[in-house]
């Protein structure tokens, strides 16, 4: 079992691999010849991305939350990944 992963370093990646996935679609609709398999990809890759993003904005409401009552501790998910929030400072 994976312990916690980091907050900052889970954003991060986040991001990246939205970036990632939005280079292959372009990459995809540019090589791709066939109509329907370049509509079909985009549209998978597409449901990645905002599957990415969305859970990207949970996982930041859930930090603002636990920020907002002063919880020491806590833990948010990422796609069902426990990610371990930042200690509160002064």
């Amino acid at each position: 079992m994976l312990a916690a992963l980091d907050y900052a370093l889970v954003r991060n990646i986040a991001i990246g691999l939205a970036v990632v996935l939005v280079l292959l679609a372009l990459l995809v609709a540019k090589v791709v010849r066939s109509v329907t398999t370049k509509a079909i990809t985009i549209l998978i890759l597409g449901a990645l991305i905002l599957a990415v993003f969305t859970q990207r904005q949970s996982l930041t409401k859930c930090e603002k939350n636990y920020v907002a009552q002063s919880r020491v501790g806590a833990t948010c998910q990422f796609f069902g990944y426990k990610v371990q929030l930042p200690a509160l400072t002064p």
